[in-house]
């Protein structure tokens, strides 16, 4: 009986301990896709009266590089590789924004795509369900 109550404590404080740890990879591959989702969000443009966008503001490049490095680091590495994707295309649109413009509708369909992709963006489950205790 003693031995039976021991066994199950051992196997629930594992169980528990290991699920915690999935638990909280989870959490922060939510918190960096959603940060990511934010930056994006906060992309500010104005078009002139011939629909032209030369100015774009609000991209932070910087934050972005970092949340990729903590996906490709936390061994997500399809999202941190479409996270990537996204950021150098909506670099380049601002940079073609920047030096001749860009169509109102083209810069709406970049920003609208790009927040799909990354609200569809999935966790890799061999990363959450690792054995290292990582976080």
């Amino acid at each position: 009986m003693f031995g039976d109550l021991a066994v199950g404590s051992v196997t629930g404080i594992f169980s528990g301990g290991y699920t915690g740890f999935v638990i909280a990879r989870y959490t922060k591959f939510r918190d960096l896709r959603d940060e990511a989702l934010r930056i994006v969000r906060g992309i500010e443009y104005v078009a002139d009266s011939a629909n032209l966008v030369t100015k774009i503001t609000g991209y932070d490049s910087r934050r972005m590089s970092l949340i990729i490095s903590d996906l490709l680091g936390s061994k997500h590495k399809e999202s941190g590789s479409i996270i990537s994707g996204l950021d150098k295309k909506i670099v380049r649109t601002v940079l073609k924004a920047e030096a001749s413009g860009v169509l109102i509708d083209e810069v709406f369909k970049a920003d609208s795509q790009a927040q799909e992709e990354i609200r569809k963006t999935t966790p890799s489950f061999l990363a959450l369900l690792s054995l290292t205790p990582r976080i």
